[in-house]
């Protein structure tokens, strides 16, 4: 590299955080504490806030009212408190005094506060049970009543649904009982503690279709108060029995979850780099991975795609299934050592792949089973990128675990998928045509090809990676024919070629006419390491202008094109997916400047919401979510981990040849780095990293089964490098990228590891 350009790339990284820090001051991760027992602590704001279990959950907006979800029920929205000290008859609603939020993994906790008055009021969701539980603990001098109001659905969730609903009182069990004609579902809400309630059939306001139900309940100070939530379920369970047994019970089951979030953290990857807030980041974002499993009755358990408002649609936004959003959220579950839920998930998603074409589906509602998803709806199939994405996702799974088993009951899956992928591909080019009726990665009719570039990129790497999936399975003709596949794809990528601009056409179109958009799709081929290097370089130099950059994350479409809209959902808004796809294009290609502003901007993203759940989509133009935005879209935050894992910490691992590659660009702030529990098959290792100026020292355990260690340190350019292993000298050679310079080495490790890179002296 020059030294004019060694400025210029100074002065950008400069810049790039001055500016961040500008628009931080607008939306930054706020004052909280930040404990290590994972809980956070901020003024309420407008945030998403949610409460997560695998059959259900509850979320509020800031002071707003709270919405109740049993998959596959919307049970209530719009639960609001209000409050009156004893000998008043002043009615303080709760929204008014609402002050400070408080988050821990398993629960959702919300401060009133008015004179002589404290109330807490605790939203949690069992990790394993069917049941919504509402707490209120009161600091009071006074008794307190409080009334609480809240409409009831007892409704089906998008796009089905049933009517006739009709609700009455249980004096018995002190709950309303929510009832549909047929008497197959009901369900109810109540509290032992009620002491009056409103008339279930009040017909006073015919005008208002929206019913409201309330009641009140004498709290006495420093007791908790629970209020529950259950629906019954034929062949599942039966309403009365879990509000039973929810209110014996709810204080176990929320021990029970604060030790299934310490096991989670014990038994994930840990990381510590001496920067509070990014180590807070990632522990949050394993809590919100681990919270994407969700479990329907009619349907089976997978990885749901986010969580949000629900609007007014009975669709809380994506908090339903997605095969393509697991399969990209699996690289961080596995980066993270969650190979088991990845496993479950994997079963999900075989389970509905089309039986007769192989295609992987695209989405399943959480009513799917209560309506002809799979033939009456336009949504199963329509995506033809997810076939080739989940044979790439499995390599990558394959790699990471070395898991046979997976790999061999997943094998008729695997060559399904492989088949639909080879009907759907143009014998002049190899590359694949989107049917009319299906679509590629992008959804927007506007943008609509024949030939789409992000799907003929991933085409290209799902071939290759069938390859070397059928290669382990002893197919070698299938793999050969796999390997010519994924070369031609990847050959005929050069059509796609702007020579003019020196970028990538988005798609083509009828008739090989290029659709002409620049957009940032390109940079996963350069993580993947599908490019010519000359037309790599070109690509991340583009991606790095201001046009694709914001302080917050890449543009979809730069600022420079005339359909750009920063408000838009695809055409110049930021999503933290992209972002961190740039983050490990960058790394892959070792420019690991025009990495770490943009990973630290992921970062900070962690906290716009609620801890560790990054929003789906920013504004282009201005630091803030979209309105449309998911605002805890779970590849978001699987962006931050994985391009932390494998981006700037660098570990790629290879176990079915017993190999880990370990190449970090770290930060030159980060003099210390601990990873613990890092997952390579069934062992689970450790690693400790210091740098003092040019020296590093790497020290490892290991409590498995050696292996064979690939140790590539950014080292300093006009360094000359020894190596000291367990004290005795150990050779080493530098490798110099045109960005950067890297010692290698290559080691066995066995139980343990000690390893000093020593810079002897510079050269001039």
């Amino acid at each position: 590299m020059s030294e004019w350009s060694v400025v210029l790339l100074t002065l950008f990284v400069v810049l790039f955080f001055a500016a961040f820090g500008s628009a931080a001051q607008q939306m930054q991760a706020p004052d909280s504490a930040l404990q290590s027992s994972l809980t956070w602590e901020s003024a309420l704001g407008h945030r998403f806030l949610s409460s997560k279990g695998r059959d259900g959950f509850l979320f509020t907006i800031g002071a707003e009212g709270v919405e109740g979800y049993l998959y596959p029920f919307r049970v209530f929205h719009d639960l609001r408190v209000s409050f009156r000290m004893e000998g008043s008859d002043a009615l303080i609603e709760g929204r008014s005094v609402a002050q400070s939020v408080s988050i821990t993994p398993s629960t959702v906790t919300r401060l009133y506060a008015a004179d002589g008055l404290r109330v807490r009021e605790i939203l949690f969701v069992p990790v394993d049970q069917p049941v919504l539980v509402i707490l209120y603990e009161v600091e009071s001098k006074l008794p307190v009543d409080i009334k609480v109001a809240f409409r009831p659905d007892f409704d089906l969730m998008w796009p089905a649904g049933i009517g006739g609903q009709s609700y009455s009182w249980d004096e018995a069990d002190h709950a309303f009982l929510m009832e549909e004609p047929s008497g197959t579902y009901h369900g109810r809400i109540g509290s032992p503690e009620i002491v009056s309630h409103s008339d279930p059939v009040d017909r006073s306001e015919p005008w208002n279709t929206d019913r409201t139900l309330s009641f009140e309940i004498r709290a006495t100070p420093h007791k908790l108060i629970p209020i529950i939530a259950t629906i019954g379920l034929p062949k599942s369970y039966d309403a009365l029995d879990l509000y039973t047994k929810a209110l014996k019970e709810y204080s176990s089951w929320l021990q029970q979850a604060d030790a299934h979030y310490r096991a989670v953290r014990s038994e994930r990857l840990q990381i510590e780099t001496g920067d509070a807030e990014a180590d807070q980041a990632l522990a949050w974002a394993t809590i919100a991975l681990d919270q994407a499993e969700a479990c329907n009755p009619g349907l089976g358990c997978g990885l749901v795609a986010g969580y949000g408002p629900t609007w007014d649609t009975r669709r809380p936004q994506y908090a339903w299934f997605f095969t393509g959003d697991a399969l990209v959220t699996m690289w961080a579950l596995e980066a993270d050592g969650a190979h088991d839920e990845v496993v479950r998930a994997l079963s999900f998603i075989r389970k509905y792949q089309n039986s007769e074409t192989g295609a992987m589906w695209h989405e399943i509602s959480q009513s799917a089973s209560y309506v002809d998803w799979f033939h009456r709806y336009p949504y199963i199939y329509r995506h033809t990128d997810s076939s080739p994405l989940y044979l790439l996702a499995m390599r990558n799974i394959w790699r990471s675990s070395g898991d046979r088993s997976l790999l061999e009951v997943s094998w008729p899956s695997l060559e399904a998928a492989w088949r639909f992928c080879l009907s759907h591909v143009d014998a002049n080019d190899g590359l694949m045509v989107i049917p009319q009726d299906q679509s590629g990665v992008n959804e927007n009719e506007a943008d609509r090809t024949e030939k789409e570039l992000p799907l003929e990129m991933i085409w290209a790497a799902g071939a290759d990676a069938f390859a070397e999936l059928a290669a382990a399975t002893g197919k070698q003709s299938l793999s050969e024919e796999a390997r010519q596949a994924s070369q031609r794809a990847r050959a005929s990528l050069a059509e796609f070629w702007d020579p003019a601009r020196h970028y990538y056409f988005e798609g083509l179109r009828a008739g090989n006419r290029p659709f002409s958009q620049q957009m940032a799709s390109p940079a996963w081929g350069v993580w993947q390491g599908l490019l010519p290097a000359r037309e790599r370089d070109m690509v991340l130099d583009r991606l790095a202008q201001p046009a694709f950059q914001t302080s917050w994350g890449v543009r979809s479409l730069p600022a420079d094109d005339p359909n750009y809209q920063p408000d838009s959902y695809a055409h110049g808004s930021v999503w933290p997916l992209t972002t961190g796809t740039y983050i490990l294009a960058a790394l892959a290609a070792h420019r690991p400047e025009q990495a770490w502003p943009l990973w630290h901007a992921l970062v900070q993203e962690s906290f716009v919401g609620a801890p560790g759940h990054l929003p789906e989509v920013l504004s282009g133009d201005s630091y803030r979510p979209l309105d449309v935005s998911v605002p805890e879209q779970t590849w978001s935050s699987a962006a931050l981990l994985t391009s932390t894992v494998r981006g700037i910490l660098g570990l790629d691992p290879d176990m079915p040849h017993n190999k880990l590659r370990f190449e970090p660009h770290l930060p030159v702030q980060w003099t210390h780095l601990n990873v613990r529990g890092l997952r390579l098959g069934g062992r689970k290792l450790e690693f400790t990293l210091q740098r003092v100026a040019s020296d590093i020292e790497l020290s490892i355990i290991n409590d498995g089964e050696p292996f064979q260690l690939e140790f590539a340190p950014q080292v300093s350019s006009k360094a000359v490098m020894k190596a000291y292993l367990d004290g005795k000298n150990f050779p080493v050679s530098v490798r110099r990228e045109e960005h950067d310079v890297h010692a290698d080495m290559t080691l066995t490790v066995g139980k343990s590891l000690h390893l000093r890179l020593v810079a002897q002296h510079h050269t001039e």
